[in-house]
C-alpha cells in the first residue's frame, strides 16, 4: 500500500514513472503464493504432467500478450499482462486439484 511512496523516496526521479507497474507486480507474487497450495497436491498424488501443462500454457500466454500490448501501451502493460497470467495459472491449477480430489 506504500510502494508509490516507497518508490518516490528511494527511487531516482527517472524511475519515477515506473509507479505503476508496482501493484501488478506485487498481485503476481500473491498469485505464485497462491499457486504453490494446489501445486503441492500436484506433487504429492505425482501428477506433475499438469505442472508442465499449466507452466508453458501461462508462458506461452504472457509471450502473446506482452507481444500484443506492448506495442500498443508500453512497457507498463507487461506487469498487467505478467498479473493476469499468474492469476491464470493459479485457477487452472485449482481446477486440476479440485478434479484430483
Amino acid at each position: 500500500m506504500i510502494s508509490s511512496e516507497i518508490i518516490y523516496y528511494l527511487a531516482p526521479q527517472e524511475y519515477a514513472d515506473s509507479n505503476y507497474c508496482v501493484i501488478p507486480l506485487i498481485q503476481s507474487v500473491f498469485f505464485t503464493f497462491l499457486y504453490y497450495l494446489p501445486v503441492g497436491l500436484e506433487y504429492f498424488l505425482k501428477k506433475t504432467f499438469y505442472i508442465s501443462i499449466g507452466t508453458v500454457s501461462a508462458a506461452v500466454l504472457n509471450v502473446l500478450l506482452n507481444y500484443i500490448t506492448i506495442k500498443y501501451f508500453g512497457y507498463k502493460s507487461a506487469a498487467y499482462t505478467t498479473a493476469f497470467c499468474y492469476f491464470i495459472y493459479f485457477v487452472f491449477h485449482m481446477i486440476i486439484a479440485k478434479k484430483l480430489v
